[in-house]
């Protein structure tokens, strides 16, 4: 099937693209609204929280969805999609490009409020926004981006850990942290850690050494727009969540797992160091 024929066939690229990503930001914004009051009516721990903690929570609680929508939504589209042996697309990729959009979205929304809330480590946050922001942006206002579809649809599917991991956050701040729910949890979102933080980028890296960058047209200018800032922002995206991997995550887990294991009848005391609330996910 022709490209230019299906992308014709559905959507503008207009509302793919600027549509989609307008409608997104209302949902975000919305969503983060109705949290707060929400909240502020039924969570008694959350009249307490300073504008910060609260911005935080319902920060959280959008990062969820975000989540939620474009694990399940690229593996949707991956699974949808035909690749050549370069690995880039054979049909339509209006399905990629709406989700790049609700991500881009996502990206554009968090970062005004972790910088302007200045939640826990905003500057690293608003930094790791706009790096991971720029690829799917280039791809969806630049056009004839192709080669990077597939590790573009990949790399967002890192998202897949924040859900377990917003899950273990919530059951602590209720004063669930020493339950068995919030254990079985916490192991759910180490392992898919490693799996989608770990593996993941590590696959990402191999596919964009051995496949994309052998596969660039030297003479395509369309191909070293799209590509160089996705080079560039990938190797940059896949460090920082190794690193994040092994220098916050592990030694959390590990900490919390000595805390249970050493005392089974007192209860386990959560430090800045053991619990899940300290790192906001990205």
């Amino acid at each position: 099937m022709d490209i230019a024929a299906a992308s014709s066939a559905g959507p503008s690229l207009e509302f793919v693209t600027y549509g989609v990503t307008g409608l997104s930001l209302v949902v975000f914004v919305g969503v983060f609204w109705t949290t707060h009051v929400v909240s502020l009516r039924y969570a008694a721990i959350y009249k307490a929280y300073t504008t910060t903690e609260r911005a935080n929570w319902c920060s959280r609680v959008g990062s969820t969805l975000h989540a939620t929508v474009i694990c399940i939504g690229m593996l949707y589209s991956l699974t949808q999609q035909t690749w050549d042996s370069s690995l880039r697309p054979l049909h339509s990729v209006d399905l990629a490009r709406a989700f790049f959009s609700w991500s881009i979205a996502y990206f554009l929304y968090d970062l005004v409020v972790v910088a302007y809330w200045q939640v826990p480590q905003w500057k690293v946050f608003t930094a790791h926004h706009l790096v991971a922001m720029v690829p799917f942006a280039i791809f969806n206002f630049y056009g004839s981006c192709l080669a990077d579809t597939f590790l573009l649809s990949i790399y967002l599917l890192v998202e897949i850990c924040v859900v377990p991991m917003n899950v273990a956050t919530f059951l602590e701040d209720l004063g669930y942290a020493h339950s068995r729910v919030h254990v079985i949890v916490s192991y759910v979102s180490f392992g898919s850690w490693v799996l989608a933080r770990g593996v993941l980028p590590l696959y990402a890296l191999f596919i964009l050494w051995t496949v994309m960058v052998p596969s660039l047209t030297v003479h395509s200018t369309a191909d070293w727009v799209c590509a160089v800032p996705a080079i560039v922002c990938g190797h940059v995206i896949s460090f920082f969540c190794i690193g994040c991997l092994i220098w916050i995550i592990t030694p959390a887990f590990v900490a919390n797992y000595k805390a249970r294991a050493s005392s089974s009848s007192t209860q386990v005391v959560l430090t800045e160091s053991t619990r899940y609330g300290t790192i906001n996910p990205v």
